[in-house]
C-alpha cells in the first residue's frame, strides 16, 4: 500500500519539484547544493550580529541561509510559506542547529521563542511556519520551546518588500506579551523564518528585553539579500 502511496503522490523537492529519492528529504541534492550558506556561526560578529546592534541587546546571532530571489532558498521557504509544506521547517531547523550545536557559545540558551503570526493568518495557513525550525533548535540545544510568549494580532499585509521604516510603525503596534510567566532571568533564543529590514525580530526583541534579568540571542532561516 505504501509503495502505491509514493508512485501515486512521491515526494518532491521543495525547490524544483523533482521526485526526491529515497535518501532525499524536502531538497534533492542538486537543490541543496544551490543553497548559499552563511556559516556565520563561525563568526560571532556576523551579519546577523550586526544588522541588530545598537537595536537590540543581543548575545549572538546566526541565519542559516541567505534569501535572495529565483535560488533554491527562496523556492523553498515560499513552498514553506505558501504551498503548505510544512515539513520544511523541521528539516531547516535540523541543519541550523546541528550548525550551532557544533560550537559551544550556543549551549547556554534557556528557551526558544517563535515570532508568532496573528490568529487568522494560522487558521488559513493551519501552521506557523516558523513552528518546526523552533521545535528542532529547542531540542538540539536542549532548551525549552515557549510557543505563546508572544502574540500577534491584526492582518497585514507581506512585510518582505517594505522598507524599514514602514514595517517599523506597523509591527511595533502588533506585537503583544501574551505568556511570559517565567521568562525572568533567562536566556531566550528569538526564531523568525527571513530576517529583511530586521523590523519584526525588533519589535519582538524588545518585548523580551524588558523582561527582568532575561539574555536575548537570535536565529532565523534565512536573511535576505536584495
Amino acid at each position: 500500500m505504501k509503495a502505491l502511496v509514493d508512485f501515486l503522490f512521491p515526494d518532491v523537492c521543495a525547490a524544483c519539484n523533482r521526485k526526491l529519492l529515497q535518501e532525499e528529504e524536502c531538497l534533492c541534492l542538486f537543490c541543496s547544493t544551490e543553497i548559499s550558506y552563511t556559516t556565520d556561526h563561525l563568526d560571532d560578529m556576523n551579519e546577523t550580529y550586526k544588522m541588530f546592534r545598537g537595536r537590540l541587546d543581543i548575545e549572538r546571532a546566526s541565519s542559516l541561509m541567505y534569501y535572495e530571489k529565483f535560488t533554491a532558498a527562496q523556492k523553498m521557504i515560499q513552498d514553506l510559506k505558501y504551498h503548505h509544506n510544512e515539513p520544511v521547517s523541521s528539516y531547516i531547523g535540523k541543519m541550523h542547529a546541528r550548525l550551532l550545536s557544533s560550537v559551544d557559545n550556543w549551549y547556554d540558551i534557556d528557551v526558544v521563542i517563535p515570532v508568532p503570526i496573528n490568529k487568522k493568518k494560522l487558521k488559513k495557513r493551519g501552521y506557523n511556519q516558523v513552528q518546526g525550525y523552533a521545535e528542532a533548535l529547542a531540542e538540539e540545544l536542549h532548551a525549552e520551546l515557549k510557543t505563546k510568549a508572544l502574540r500577534r494580532k491584526n492582518e497585514t499585509t507581506s512585510q518582505v518588500l517594505k522598507g524599514k521604516f514602514a514595517r517599523a510603525q506597523v509591527l511595533n503596534s502588533h506585537y503583544f506579551k501574551n505568556n511570559v510567566k517565567g521568562l525572568e532571568g533567562k536566556h531566550l533564543l528569538l526564531v523568525d523564518d527571513i530576517i529583511t529590514t530586521g523590523s519584526t525580530i525588533e519589535a519582538c526583541g524588545k518585548i523580551l528585553e524588558d523582561i527582568p534579568g532575561t539574555k536575548l540571542s537570535l536565529a532565523s532561516m534565512a536573511i535576505a539579500v536584495f
